[in-house]
């Protein structure tokens, strides 16, 4: 993750660590960031990034299977899912200390952490028809909340 406008950031900006949000990730909530940064600074990470939870099997170009073993395929409504090992990044957020943007002009390094945010904030707007999906999905949640 290469970052070309943070370092003269960081350099007309004095501060301890750098939180960079994602304008194409919508579906980040105050609550999610108030966590991560709760945890880092409990955990003491130098990075930590956003991601999701998913309940897909993954295979490795080889035909080898990544997260799970075939011989014992669980449902996937039994399937913890991924998130540690091959976690998706969503992109919504980082939170990177100073001296790790100082020493490896990236926003990851050092101990890196993850935040969990639910599937659906995967969901990023890059090309116009992302836009249908994203507005889906916040209708169907704001029903959801609606409706209980």
């Amino acid at each position: 993750m290469t970052v070309y406008r943070i370092p003269y950031f960081i350099e007309q900006v004095p501060s301890e660590r750098l939180v960079t949000i994602q304008a194409t990730s919508p579906q980040r909530i105050d609550a999610d960031l108030d966590a991560a940064l709760a945890r880092f600074a409990r955990d003491r990470l130098d990075s930590q990034l956003s991601a999701v939870r998913t309940k897909c099997f993954f295979w490795q170009d080889n035909a080898t299977p990544i997260n799970y073993d075939p011989l014992h395929r669980p449902r996937r409504q039994d399937f913890a899912g991924t998130l540690i090992e091959h976690g998706m990044e969503n992109g919504a957020f980082t939170i990177t200390r100073r001296a790790i943007l100082e020493q490896y002009r990236c926003r990851l390094g050092g101990r890196i952490g993850l935040h969990e945010m639910p599937e659906h904030s995967a969901l990023e707007i890059d090309e116009p028809e992302d836009w249908a999906r994203v507005e889906a999905v916040l209708r169907q949640l704001q029903q959801t909340r609606a409706n209980p």
